[in-house]
């Protein structure tokens, strides 16, 4: 539980993003 693969933290990453991008909107 401490390692996270590039595609899995990517995918996070822009899902995070999406959400704040429209709680921001």
């Amino acid at each position: 539980m401490g390692y996270w693969p590039k595609a899995t933290n990517t995918a996070l990453r822009i899902v995070l993003g999406t959400l704040l991008l429209f709680q921001l909107a």
